[in-house]
């Protein structure tokens, strides 16, 4: 401050620039999160020191939320949802990517949970690569998970649809 009387200092800074990113940056993240919803998918973290896996839900029995709920669950809590027949594979993926034996994981698994009404299991599809500090050291697991149960059961449907048919075509050469 000015030791002078009756002078008042004033200092400005333009901060037009940083508005302007600010803006960009949150049209950006409306339609990151907008894609997100149309696919469906769910974004998380897994933070390795905390062993909790970190991820906002924007629907909650098929019902868009106005505000997301953050939801944490431990990596056992996670491997413990997945049918005991996926367990081991996906497990042996997390631990590869954790010691950089490989750089991303792509995995399809069978849940332990059924589709309601349905009676066949619920199936989801996991996309997830390690983010490294500078020296090297894992520090997060990034990752989306997707519901890919209505491709299943189409894929099912498919496979009972070809045999049906090749049966068909075996009886029919069989009488003829």
């Amino acid at each position: 401050p000015t030791s002078e009387k009756n002078i008042v200092d004033i200092f400005l800074v333009d901060i037009t620039d940083i508005k302007n990113f600010q803006e960009h940056l949150e049209s950006t993240n409306n339609k990151l999160s907008l894609a997100l919803d149309a696919a469906d998918m769910l974004p998380w973290q897994y933070n390795i020191s905390d062993d909790k896996i970190i991820y906002e839900s924007r629907k909650e029995n098929g019902i868009q939320l106005h505000d997301n709920n953050i939801h944490e669950i431990t990596l056992n809590e996670y491997f413990e949802r997945i049918h005991p027949s996926f367990q081991v594979c996906v497990k042996e993926a997390f631990s590869d990517l954790c010691k950089g034996n490989i750089k991303k994981i792509r995995k399809e698994y069978c849940l332990n949970q059924k589709v309601k009404g349905k009676g066949v299991y619920e199936w989801e599809e996991i996309q997830v690569i390690a983010k490294v500090d500078e020296k090297g050291s894992l520090k997060l697991l990034i990752g989306s998970t997707i519901s890919i149960t209505e491709r299943k059961l189409l894929e099912y449907e498919l496979r009972k649809a070809k045999e049906n048919a090749e049966e068909s075509n075996r009886l029919k050469t069989a009488f003829l």
